[in-house]
């Protein structure tokens, strides 16, 4: 777990663990969304230790993020993809203080399963 000091005078230390639960939180609560994946669901896709489904990446007071994203078929991905921008950079800023300067996201699977709403 990284942990960065604060650009404010607050004292505050927010983790990277942290910033990485509240974007999973905000991308799951965007409609189209059908699940941010879990470690071993994306060790299967790419076999790759490390891979994580949410990083977040502090420096001089601004986050980077990448997450991956399961959606649900019938939607637009460049419309949910848009919404889960926005809600995470307004999520992430709001709790944390930390401006968001970047959020890449991945579509790694499409749900056909909830293809019914």
């Amino acid at each position: 777990m990284k942990i960065n000091k604060p650009e404010t005078s607050t004292g505050v230390v927010v983790s990277e663990d942290v910033i990485e639960k509240v974007v999973s939180i905000a991308a799951l609560e965007v409609p189209g969304v059908s699940a941010v994946p879990s470690n071993k669901d994306l060790k299967g896709i790419w076999a790759n230790k490390s891979t994580k489904p949410v990083k977040a990446k502090i420096g001089d007071g601004v986050v980077e993020i990448d997450v991956n994203i399961k959606l649900k078929a019938g939607r637009k991905i460049d419309q949910v993809c848009e919404e889960i921008q926005n809600n995470i950079k307004v999520s992430v800023q709001n709790i944390t203080n930390y401006a968001v300067s970047k959020i890449n996201i991945h579509v790694i699977d499409i749900d056909i399963e909830e293809n019914n709403e």
